[in-house]
């Protein structure tokens, strides 16, 4: 499960939770490593054997937090802050 999190066509979350039945994970984002360097500003988590994720959670610069529920996996997503 991959997620793009985006606010005006630029990356800025700041990380994400998931959860899918007994696994949880967070992962934060980074822009950069190092002098002259970036990263991928993607999030990806590992499911297993789940088809689906209970919920992700995903946590805005501004403060706000953004909650999916029912997430099937195997997907990539693009997520906007405030967005339904």
């Amino acid at each position: 499960l991959f997620f793009i999190c985006t606010a005006d066509e630029e990356v800025r979350a700041r990380g994400a939770r998931v959860q899918a039945g007994e696994l949880v994970q967070t992962r934060e984002v980074r822009s950069n490593c190092g002098y002259l360097s970036s990263s991928d500003r993607r999030v990806h988590f590992g499911l297993g054997t789940h088809a689906l994720a209970d919920w992700v959670e995903i946590r805005w610069p501004s403060g706000q937090v953004q909650q999916l529920k029912d997430v099937p996996a195997d997907q990539f997503l693009k997520v906007r802050e405030g967005a339904p």
